[in-house]
């Protein structure tokens, strides 16, 4: 059984929660690294708090639509996933920036998003919930925390 398989059977949910176990204590983007972590080792690694904390990422985004990133992720074939940095309006009420990871397991494409505890393939009503006007996609993440004492 693939990690992808994991997330998406009976202790996917679980799974999530156990890799962000403190709703609202993390920034999205180490949220979204556990997942990619997680997608890539099986590895769980919770996130610690890291809220209002300096971090880093790096990665190579390209923007893309909502559509061809789709296309995309089913073109890469099962258990075969990216990392997305979706952008809203200013105007939103919403953070400005939220990172997720997008999936293909068996040819369905998922959402797996442990800040929200989504792990759906309605992908459209989840990009339209979160009020998303951009999206940039990257299959090589890594984000991390500065701590300061």
């Amino acid at each position: 059984m693939s990690n992808c398989d994991n997330l998406t059977g009976p202790q996917g949910q679980s799974i999530l929660r156990q890799l962000y176990p403190s709703a609202g204590d993390a920034d999205c983007p180490m949220v979204a690294d556990a997942v990619d972590n997680y997608l890539n080792t099986g590895q769980i690694v919770p996130v610690q708090g890291t809220l209002g904390s300096n971090y880093t990422i790096d990665a190579s985004w390209q923007i893309i639509q909502l559509g061809p990133l789709i296309s995309l992720v089913q073109g890469m074939g099962h258990d075969n996933h990216v990392v997305v940095r979706g952008t809203r309006p200013i105007t939103s009420p919403m953070t400005q920036t939220h990172f997720f990871v997008v999936a293909n397991c068996h040819g369905l494409v998922y959402v797996f998003d442990a800040n929200t505890g989504d792990r759906t393939t309605d992908i459209h009503e989840y990009y339209q919930r979160q009020e998303f006007n951009q999206l940039h996609y990257t299959q090589n993440y890594r984000a991390s925390v500065a701590f300061t004492p």
